[in-house]
């Protein structure tokens, strides 16, 4: 392991401890922290990854932050994240535009009963909770 992606890691784990005090306060205090690294896309990498792993290992804290989602704005728009993350998927599984979902002008994705049964099957549990939580939000 570099010492990159050891600070990396450090930053990540930095990130669940924080997201497991489920406090706003300490949100924004880590956010402003991770201004130190090199572009406001590492600090989404590194939020996203806190995400996926917190999801792992607290699936009670990750929903927390999943709905809570506003407090880690502007760094990560969860909402976009995830609706990109839901897209890519649909697509990949073979899934029909207009047919089986939908994109609204204003950007709301709509997606059948059916459709969203699938696209939660075999999902990592990271995903797994992001696309369930989002898909609670576009309903």
């Amino acid at each position: 392991m570099t010492a990159e992606e050891s600070d990396e890691e450090s930053y990540i784990e930095l990130a669940i401890d924080v997201f497991k005090t489920r406090d706003r306060a300490s949100i924004k205090f880590l956010k402003d922290f991770l201004n130190v690294l090199p572009s406001p896309g590492a600090v989404e990498e590194v939020l996203v990854a806190a995400i996926y792993q917190l999801a792992e290992s607290d699936s009670d804290a990750c929903c927390w932050i999943l709905c809570n989602r506003d407090y880690l704005m502007p760094e990560l728009d969860l909402l976009a994240f995830a609706t990109n993350l839901a897209l890519s998927q649909l697509k990949n599984r073979g899934f029909i535009p207009e047919r089986d979902f939908r994109v609204e002008a204003n950007g709301q994705l709509y997606v059948r009963e059916k459709t969203k049964t699938q696209l939660l099957m075999d999902n990592p549990i990271g995903e797994q909770l992001l696309l369930e939580e989002f898909l609670k939000i576009c309903d």
